[in-house]
């Protein structure tokens, strides 16, 4: 018999109810703060997925996105990991949108169980059920164990989450030799893998290694945002072509304007360049863009901006952002240059 996740601990949605489960399920228990940082109140009902990645970290597990098909739903079911989706609103939009967990098929009586945030159990015909998914075919999660993935016959976008994994959690051997693999295996070459070798050098500081890294991924896709940013970051740190870096990482956000590492890219390459207002615009969208980012991305962002002002002699504004990061970020040690 399929154990049935619990739903036990009162939540002030149930959205955030049934994430609490779905944890609970693999071993995850997370805490009330981090139910509501991934779920949190809002009429969108957002999913902060990368706190859910990094929760599932921190206790051993890697986050995976699997099909909810035929195939990928049964093979879950059969190994007894239950999934999280959002099964979206009925096509006569009776049913709304909701987020639940498989918990059974019948195949013989064609129908699926599944469960929603308020612990009630629902049957739906199979074929609704997947005619309600058909849009939304890889939008349901998994949390493995790292040594699960090899066993679950993995694509490649599974290894590259377990290599990112390894590599978040600082064993950059592991994740070089899944990199590595990638390249190696794949028909053909993989831009997203010489990103991942490229990222592990420049965790390393060794920014002069990583951009041939970088440079081999975009010759793969000239248009990856990822890798413009990390080329021009890398050759910032690596007292590289200023005026490059600068165009590259201009290039991508062009592509993805909102994103705050992006900006940060330019106005770090800015401040070094000797225009600490210019870059202390980026810097100041950058922190705006950077809420629902983990704290140490938004530390970072801050720290830069507060270097950008005090080179622009506006040590009010650097003061009033040092006092914000005090506030925001209390048990984050000031650098010894702002005290």
């Amino acid at each position: 018999m399929h154990p049935i996740p619990v739903i036990t601990d009162p939540f002030d949605t149930a959205d955030q109810a049934i994430i609490a489960a779905f944890g609970k399920a693999h071993g995850l228990r997370l805490t009330r703060e981090q139910v509501e940082a991934i779920a949190p109140l809002s009429p969108s009902r957002v999913i902060h997925s990368h706190r859910l990645r990094q929760a599932a970290r921190d206790a051993h597990r890697v986050l995976v996105t699997v099909r909810a098909d035929e195939s990928g739903l049964w093979r879950h079911l059969d190994h007894q990991q239950p999934l999280l989706l959002r099964l979206p609103r009925s096509p006569d939009r009776v049913q709304p949108s909701i987020l639940a967990i498989p918990i059974a098929w019948d195949q013989a009586q064609g129908t699926i169980e599944y469960m929603d945030g308020h612990a009630i159990i629902h049957s739906l015909p199979a074929s609704d059920f997947f005619a309600r998914r058909a849009p939304l075919q890889q939008a349901a999660l998994g949390l493995l164990k790292p040594s699960e993935i090899p066993q679950i016959n993995p694509s490649h976008d599974h290894w590259l989450l377990l290599a990112d994994y390894w590599f978040q959690r600082g064993s950059f051997r592991r994740a070089r030799s899944i990199y590595r693999r990638l390249l190696a295996a794949s028909g053909q070459p993989d831009a997203e893998a010489w990103i991942g070798l490229g990222n592990i050098l420049v965790r390393q500081r060794r920014y002069a290694a990583a951009i041939p890294a970088f440079q081999a991924a975009l010759e793969l896709d000239p248009e990856h945002p990822r890798a413009l940013n990390n080329l021009a970051y890398a050759m910032w740190h690596a007292n590289g072509d200023l005026n490059r870096a600068l165009q590259l990482a201009q290039r991508s956000i062009q592509i993805e304007p909102d994103n705050p590492l992006y900006l940060e890219t330019i106005g770090g390459i800015y401040l070094k360049q000797g225009d600490p207002v210019q870059a202390a615009a980026y810097l100041e969208a950058a922190t705006a863009r950077a809420e629902n980012h983990p704290p140490e991305i938004q530390i970072a962002i801050l720290d830069q901006l507060i270097r950008a002002w005090r080179a622009a002699d506006r040590p009010d504004l650097a003061r009033q952002n040092v006092d914000y990061r005090q506030k925001a970020f209390p048990h984050s040690p000031l650098p010894r240059e702002f005290r």
